[in-house]
């Protein structure tokens, strides 16, 4: 009799201490997931108003092919979206800009065929001109905005009747004179651009003459 109300207490007792445990973890785990929240709203608010003195932790908005005016007018909603800094498409001259088959919505990927290693005129990009860029800036830096860049700093457009390779007949001749006058500018091989390979992937083409960026001039 008396083994079998021992064990009856001890049951009794397990039965207990299960409660007790689930009960507590059940409240850790609702008093943790509060400061976790209180914690983490914290945090975003203070990265949010980091982010507008710089651009570590900022909230980007990539304005993929938008014009810089169009960029500006658009500030304020894109302040308001909670977005503390906006990128660019390619800032530099674009491939057959002034061709009469240009279309620029459906041909954005010129801007990445760069003419020029220099911020482009009105007549030469979509994007606008470095003066609209420059007001672009400025607008956004009076509302707390940061503004990146795109450059394409590796190769420059091809010619449309070339093979894409590295040699110098494949710059396109739109290219700035200055960077068709010598060869030293450009990685002139028959590499192409290859995954399993460093070297390859740094000296070799993506369809596009490559520029020599090893090169003092270049750099």
């Amino acid at each position: 009799m008396k083994k079998r109300i021992t064990s009856a207490i001890l049951v009794l007792c397990m039965l207990m201490s299960c409660i007790a445990v689930g009960a507590f973890t059940s409240n850790a785990a609702v008093v943790d997931s509060e400061e976790v929240a209180a914690t983490t709203s914290s945090e975003s608010v203070s990265a949010s108003t980091d982010a507008q003195d710089s651009i570590q932790g900022s909230a980007v908005l990539h304005c993929f092919n938008w014009s810089y005016s169009t960029i500006e007018k658009n500030l304020q909603d894109i302040k308001d979206a909670g977005y503390t800094a906006v990128q660019t498409s390619p800032v530099q001259p674009s491939k057959d800009y002034s061709a009469s088959y240009t279309d620029q919505s459906g041909q954005w990927w010129k801007l990445y065929q760069p003419t020029g290693i220099r911020i482009a005129n009105s007549s030469e990009s979509w994007l606008g001109s470095s003066t609209e860029l420059k007001s672009l800036c400025d607008a956004a830096e009076e509302m707390g905005i940061k503004v990146v860049v795109d450059i394409v700093a590796n190769h420059l457009a091809a010619d449309n009747d070339s093979d894409g390779s590295n040699s110098m007949s494949s710059v396109n001749l739109s290219i700035d004179s200055q960077w068709r006058s010598s060869s030293s500018y450009w990685h002139i091989n028959s590499i192409w651009a290859d995954d399993s390979s460093r070297y390859n992937m740094t000296q070799g083409s993506i369809g596009m003459p490559d520029l020599n960026t090893g090169n003092s001039e270049i750099q």
